[in-house]
């Protein structure tokens, strides 16, 4: 490949027009890019574009061979497939709806990937690149056997009016995604069989929607055009199809654990049969990333620091770790704080090494935020990828699979930090961060694992158990009219990590939809569960339709399931007297939620409501009944739970950790963070590993520090 002419000169590719039986043959030209004719610019991943939840056709993983300028070219298989649907005479205006430029921009040919210096600077100028393009093509892949289906829904959700939508928005009920007789006439669509839903998630679970590289693609370009094996689609389509599902909050429950609840063997195609594995049941649906970004950046006008912009895009995938940066600095703002404290960070350089480039981000948040926020994008330890790294600097290549706590809008108000003055480390690109801060406490003992687990959920009452009947907190505010918290009550407000105010319920509803909820996910799991040593056993059973709340409620001795709620029912057995906790209440909304998987409460209406603060009375004057259905309480408490534990203090308090935190680790609230940190101390006195993040109700607001307990240095490493 011949070197390019100037630093602004792009090459460019004229696919040449031809039946598919025959090779591939195009041709390259350099222009200026800022002189260039018209040209398009093709969006595609490298790799296999297949969905992990779809049976792909037949695509050998081996180099292709296409004529470039009359000789022999290897290029990956997918993009020989985008090739020959673009060569062939049906690609001609028309096809795509738009005019099809005679040139266009394709990466892994016009890009010499040997020459780093090259690669480097094209790279830099990939902005600009699509951003001059008249139309990005964006090669999805060849068609699977669930392609048909997944267009039959776009084209269904597309299709809907805007003005059933909107009456859909102004609705306080959520439409019932299982009852399609009524949801079609409500939104005048044709109903989609269950089944196809399937269709849909394997195709929004495709790997182009995975890459890192395409965030920029798509914001940048002018015009954008679908391709998926003989399918095409414009943007506004796909837009709207999620436009659709946002305004029905359908988006969090089309899941493949979901619509398999309900849909029976015989009902599911065998095309479908690799949603069957269990290990396939949790899905990112990346392709609602992709459109979020579109219309965050390019229709929306907004810009972004790129500390933000990298954790909005983490679980995309690139094969250079370098690349998760590199691939968003052309749509972020270019004043940012950030690359005014760290100008190194602009420069595209495949010679830096990894660990400097993400130390040089994480120095660069510090400097100017002035504060510790970078903590909380710390990936877990047994997740971080990039060997070298110290245990504060997050690993962008690394799946953040827990959501930082403070990410919430009802958590803005936290700052746990309050009160200590934050000293701005002098010295960058040290792998040693100067901290200073409050210890609270250490971790005594933990839940188990997996909150999607039964395990977990059996593990809190013998946890909580450990702890006094009534909790005074040494951090709490003694001038409050309560300052004592009951074990359940304080296990309710760990698990919503004091969020469920959001639901405006008095505490009597709050704390019992809590116990509730934990009764229900229990319920969910039957088993038959034994006593060992004070340890729950558990197998798996068959379930049955037992009269389960009366046998809660009597603690029945003849149930085989009693071990696993027994724990539960002592633990408020032995509540105080005033304590917000209910039973009776907690089991009515348990049955509702297994019966209907929603709980109806009364809701203040005006928002104006002063609870008693133990009794059950709603002290509102306008009040509605609201339904709390099961996904939305499974989305306040599990996106808090995602890769976390509940820890009772070694000062017999509780706090939510991260998954891999230890009995001994302790507790720190760190001058310039929101939130309490989990830290590992090492052999050397006054140096700590960075666990993670923690929740502990009574220090989020500047406890710590009001609290007149030492203030100590300490050194992150």
């Amino acid at each position: 490949m011949h070197p390019l002419p100037g630093p602004r000169c792009i090459r460019l590719v004229d696919v040449e027009l031809g039946p598919e039986d025959e090779a591939v043959s195009i041709s390259i030209q350099a222009h200026q890019l800022e002189t260039a004719p018209p040209y398009d610019a093709l969006s595609y991943t490298w790799g296999d574009p297949s969905s992990p939840l779809a049976f792909p056709p037949e695509m050998s993983m081996e180099d292709s061979y296409i004529l470039c300028d009359g000789k022999p070219l290897a290029v990956r298989p997918n993009l020989a497939s985008a090739l020959r649907a673009l060569r062939a005479p049906a690609s001609a205006p028309g096809r795509l709806g738009i005019p099809r430029q005679a040139l266009i921009w394709i990466d892994a040919i016009c890009i010499n990937q040997d020459d780093l210096a090259e690669r480097a600077a094209q790279v830099a100028m990939m902005g600009d690149v699509y951003g001059r393009a008249e139309t990005v093509i964006v090669w999805l892949g060849p068609e699977d056997a669930t392609t048909d289906d997944a267009m039959r829904v776009l084209n269904r959700l597309s299709a809907v009016p805007e003005s059933a939508l909107a009456a859909v928005r102004d609705s306080s009920l959520p439409l019932d995604i299982r009852n399609p007789g009524v949801y079609s006439r409500q939104l005048a669509m044709d109903p989609v069989p269950m089944h196809e839903w399937l269709g849909w998630i394997a195709f929004v679970e495709r790997n182009y929607f995975r890459r890192a590289w395409i965030i920029q693609e798509v914001v940048k370009a002018r015009q954008l055009v679908f391709l998926c094996g003989a399918h095409v689609f414009s943007w506004h389509v796909f837009s709207a199809a999620y436009s659709f599902l946002h305004d029905t909050r359908w988006l969090q429950i089309l899941t493949p654990s979901y619509l398999l609840t309900y849909l029976a063997p015989s009902e599911i195609p065998g095309r479908y049969r690799r949603f069957l594995d269990p290990d396939r049941h949790t899905v990112e649906d990346s392709a609602m990333v992709v459109r979020y970004a579109r219309q965050y950046f390019a229709e929306a006008g907004r810009s972004i620091a790129l500390v933000e912009c990298l954790r909005l895009f983490r679980s995309s995938l690139c094969s250079d770790p370098r690349d998760k940066v590199f691939s968003v600095l052309s749509i972020i703002d270019e004043n940012s704080p950030e690359l005014e404290a760290c100008p190194d960070i602009r420069r595209v350089d495949y010679e830096v090494p990894v660990p400097e480039l993400y130390l040089d981000v994480a120095w660069s948040s510090i400097q100017s935020s002035h504060d510790l926020a970078i903590l909380k994008h710390k990936e877990q330890e047994d997740e971080t990828r990039v060997k070298g790294l110290p245990s504060w600097v997050p690993d962008w290549s690394a799946p953040h699979t827990h959501t930082p706590l403070d990410s919430d809008d009802t958590a803005a108000a936290w700052d746990a930090s309050a009160g200590l003055h934050f000293l701005l480390p002098p010295v960058q690109r040290n792998r040693h961060l100067p901290a200073r801060g409050v210890r609270i406490g250490s971790v005594a003992a933990l839940s188990a694992g997996s909150s999607f687990a039964i395990e977990f959920w059996a593990s809190l009452a013998p946890l909580a158990a450990g702890m006094a009947p009534s909790y005074p907190s040494r951090f709490e505010d003694k001038d409050a009219p309560h300052d004592e918290s009951s074990r359940l009550e304080l296990l309710s407000r760990t698990l919503w990590r004091d969020q469920i105010n959001s639901l405006n319920l008095s505490p009597t509803q709050a704390h019992s939809l809590t116990l509730g909820y934990i009764l229900w996910q229990l319920h969910l799991g039957y088993v038959e569960a034994t006593l060992v040593d004070d340890q729950i056993l558990l197998e798996p059973r068959p379930r049955d339709e037992w009269d389960w709340q009366r046998r809660v409620r009597e603690n029945s001795d003849d149930w085989p399931p009693m071990p696993l709620f027994r724990p539960l029912i002592a633990l408020l057995s032995t509540e105080p007297l005033l304590s917000p906790v209910k039973l009776d209440l907690a089991l009515a909304f348990a049955e509702e939620l297994a019966e209907t998987n929603q709980a109806e409460v009364v809701i203040d209406s005006s928002q104006t409501a002063k609870a008693s603060d133990h009794g059950g009375e709603h002290g509102g004057e306008h009040h509605a009944m609201a339904v709390v259905s099961g996904e939305e309480l499974a989305r306040y408490i599990n996106v808090g739970l995602a890769d976390r534990r509940v820890a009772r203090n070694d000062d017999l308090g509780m706090s939510l950790v991260p998954e891999c935190a230890r009995p001994g680790d302790e507790i720190w609230v760190l001058a310039g963070a929101k939130t309490p940190y989990i830290l590992r101390s090492s052999e050397v006195s006054d140096r700590y590993s960075v666990v993670g993040e923690a929740f502990v109700h009574h220090v989020m607001a500047g406890q710590a520090a009001a609290s007149g307990e030492a203030v100590r240095d300490l050194v992150l490493q």
